[in-house]
């Protein structure tokens, strides 16, 4: 079977523990397909966002003894009634990923064909996250990291959107996710909250100003 015919997301959500799951609310979509045990938090990140900003959701998680890591471009809409429901229901969408950089270790990189959304996101994330490097220049992207294919999920929808990649360094300081005093309804209006919870308060700040300069 060539890559091309290969039916890769229908092979993945076929495994024994993988998740998918759908929300449909607005026509502003945010995704992790890489979630779970794969790159991790992710998922977590992009549930508590798109409830802060009232957004469609779309994830899957892989689990524990499961880490494969499907291209973006074979996550086909045709292999899931969930994933073709999501990009048949939103306009825009932000996907998150994880990656992994000697080089940039403190580096968030805004990419995607929707570079207005992506000067929207810059702003806000470098207000939320001054200790980190919100890159939105692709030219300072590595090319693998872009996001720039027709065929990525990213790029779908018909106002398409920006790919989010996440250094370990921010999804890994996870210790709020699980805390019995952690208000989901409410940001979070400490002096200096942890980082996972300024970038999600940030990325809900971005899609609402986004979303009212239409």
């Amino acid at each position: 079977m060539t890559s091309v015919s290969r039916r890769y997301l229908q092979e993945l959500l076929a495994h024994s523990g993988v998740e998918e799951e759908l929300i449909l609310r607005s026509d502003f979509g945010i995704m992790a397909f890489h979630g779970g045990h794969l790159e991790a938090y992710t998922d977590h990140i992009a549930v508590e966002t798109a409830a802060r900003c009232d957004a469609s959701l779309y994830v899957v998680r892989q689990p524990r003894n499961l880490r494969w890591h499907i291209p973006s471009s074979r996550f086909r809409p045709e292999e899931s009634d969930r994933l073709r429901a999501f990009c048949n229901h939103v306009r825009t969408v932000i996907t998150l990923h994880g990656f992994r950089r000697r080089h940039m270790p403190d580096s968030v990189l805004l990419g995607g064909h929707n570079r207005t959304l992506a000067s929207v996101v810059s702003q806000h994330l470098r207000h939320a996250l001054p200790e980190y490097v919100v890159e939105d220049s692709l030219a300072a992207i590595p090319i693998a990291l872009r996001g720039l294919k027709a065929d990525n999920p990213v790029n779908i929808p018909a106002d398409q959107g920006v790919q989010i990649e996440l250094p370990p360094r921010i999804r890994h300081q996870h210790e709020f996710w699980s805390s019995p005093t952690f208000d989901r309804s409410q940001p979070i209006h400490e002096a200096k909250p942890p980082a996972p919870v300024r970038l999600v308060n940030g990325l809900a700040e971005a899609v609402h100003s986004y979303r009212v300069s239409l």
